[in-house]
């Protein structure tokens, strides 16, 4: 493993740059049981959590010059407990990290132009991950959907970590198909979401274990306030070895890539993003219900993180006739979902749904919601944080591209009153992280916005 304590506080373990990192152990241990600390043929690792992805992934790069492959005898049925952490600069208290991985499989492997060295890489995921994979489970089922879910995950994947699990409003009575338990919970996820039919998120962290989040909470300012401001500076102003400079280097974005998809309107007219035709099918009655969804008509503006459509009600396109005009939000036709329902079997008081009939009244909105997620993704690289994960807000703040020294307000077409590029800066979500270790302590970030920062409707 390459020096981690360059920039370590001497004969101390507080870290003197957020890039960091005190390395205490990366143990191995065979099918026999044999364990060995790795960490001195580990090249750098990686662990990723994501809010679409129920478990952590590790990564690991090994140069091996002493035969360990064949030594411990690798088969791929090996455990990886990783342990690490620092003190943040002048902070007493200790950010501990202690996770086993299972190993999945040896992704890579080849030899270099040195005779004795073969470099390979090593791939794992927590426990809960691994374990779904050995069983299947059916089982019938009434109950609230969130308490489901989290039965699958803690009993049957057994789950080393449990965090926050919000509740749902949506509740289920039916048979589980028979599948492996996160798959299960997954299918469970497509029919969870909250009173304002927002969906939900099955993911696990660093630090906090598995969670449950809807939507709604994860973009609400007062349950989750913006955790941090980056800001794409490239200059430092503070001395080093400083709190002001450690703060700094904390804030600075390192690198940005943009999926720049303010062109995403075809792509996702198949979703439902912008409009759509819900048909309910009552299996029991024969009748069919037709619901339209209207983006413009049903935005909140409470219910964003930055409070206003991405829709502009100026632009119209050409639709049946050469002359006749309409609205994005107003092509219902791009989108049709029909959504099967029976409203006799179960309880007459509509209190207990079966699987389809949850989505009755709320599938244009929750597909809304789930495809306008990445209405402006970046992906960022910033200085590494153990407390940064997946789930949280951040605020990313990118300078117009004009000279600051001939910024004349006045003559922006936007007007607006402050530098930062009104278009890509804003609040966003976290929905990927990647945490490198290495010769540095980065993370890798992939963040995304439901809306913009000013109001494309007002002149």
């Amino acid at each position: 493993m390459p020096n981690v304590r360059t920039n370590i506080k001497p004969n101390t373990e507080k870290a003197l740059t957020p890039f960091a990192y005190s390395l205490r152990s990366i143990t191995l241990t065979n099918h026999k049981g044999d364990q060995a600390d790795i960490q001195n043929i580990v090249i750098d690792f990686s662990i990723t959590e994501s809010i679409y992805t129920a478990g952590l992934t590790l990564r690991l790069s090994i140069k091996d010059v002493a035969n360990f492959i064949e030594e411990y005898q690798l088969i791929g049925q090996e455990t990886i407990e990783i342990r690490l952490g620092r003190h943040e600069f002048e902070n007493p208290d200790w950010s501990d990290v202690k996770i086993k991985f299972y190993v999945t499989e040896y992704p890579e492997f080849g030899r270099t132009t040195q005779q004795n060295t073969q470099i390979y890489t090593i791939a794992a995921v927590t426990q809960h991950a691994y374990v779904s994979q050995f069983k299947r489970i059916s089982r019938s089922v009434s109950s609230r959907v969130s308490d489901e879910i989290r039965r699958t995950v803690e009993r049957d994947c057994l789950a080393e970590r449990i965090s926050e699990f919000d509740a749902t409003v949506s509740r289920f009575s039916g048979v589980l198909p028979l599948m492996h338990p996160l798959d299960s919970a997954y299918w469970l996820l497509r029919r969870a979401f909250d009173e304002h039919s927002a969906p939900f998120f099955l993911y696990e962290t660093l630090f906090s274990g598995v969670t449950l989040r809807s939507l709604t909470n994860l973009i609400s300012d007062s349950k989750n306030p913006v955790y941090r401001i980056y800001e794409d500076h490239r200059v430092y102003s503070s001395d080093p070895n400083t709190t002001e400079d450690y703060k700094q280097r904390l804030t600075r974005i390192l690198d940005v890539s943009s999926d720049f998809r303010l062109s995403k309107v075809l792509p996702n007219l198949s979703g439902g993003a912008f409009s759509s035709n819900n048909l309910y099918l009552d299996l029991a009655t024969k009748s069919l219900k037709k619901q339209q969804f209207n983006y413009q008509r049903a935005f909140v503006p409470s219910q964003s993180m930055n409070g206003h459509s991405v829709l502009s009600d100026k632009f119209q396109i050409p639709f049946e006739l050469p002359n006749q005009k309409i609205k994005i939000s107003e092509t219902y036709d791009s989108f049709t979902e029909y959504v099967p329902t029976n409203s006799l079997a179960y309880s007459s008081d509509g209190s207990v749904f079966n699987y389809h009939t949850l989505l009755t009244n709320r599938a244009g909105r929750f597909n809304s919601r789930l495809e306008t997620m990445d209405t402006i993704v970046h992906d960022l690289i910033v200085a590494g944080d153990f407390n940064l994960s997946a789930g949280k807000k951040v605020e990313i703040r990118i300078p117009k591209a004009v000279d600051p020294r001939s910024f004349d307000r006045s003559k922006m077409k936007g007007k607006f009153d402050d530098l930062y590029d009104r278009t890509v800066s804003g609040v966003y979500l976290i929905t990927g992280i990647t945490h490198r270790f290495g010769n540095d302590y980065l993370c890798k970030l992939r963040v995304k916005r439901d809306s913009m920062t000013y109001d494309l409707n007002k002149s």
